[in-house]
């Protein structure tokens, strides 16, 4: 499961691309999420840098990231979304599946 906010990834700023649900996590691991500036009038704080190569990790990999630093005492808040929308999200069963892995 990527751990990513949005319904679909872009390589640029307007925000066109391919569905998430459409992709296997190899095809989303190919984007290079780290070299996209975003737009700083949108995105203001905090200050964003471009990190090349970065992909999209998938949810264990972001909490094998902070596990690697106990002394920060960091918190998740870990929303997961399911939109009833044809052709938006995996069917129920798939994504019931996801999750409870």
């Amino acid at each position: 499961m990527p751990g990513w906010n949005g319904d679909s990834i872009t390589t640029d700023t307007l925000g066109y691309g391919p569905l998430i649900s459409n992709l296997t996590l190899k095809e989303i691991k190919i984007f290079d999420c780290g070299s996209l500036n975003p737009d700083k009038l949108r995105f203001p704080q905090p200050p964003r840098i471009n990190i090349p190569g970065e992909n999209i990790p998938t949810l264990q990999e972001v909490f094998d990231l902070l596990a690697e630093y106990p002394e920060k005492n960091i918190w998740l808040n870990v929303e997961i979304k399911i939109s009833p929308e044809f052709n938006v999200t995996a069917p129920i069963n798939v994504f019931v599946k996801a999750v409870v892995r």
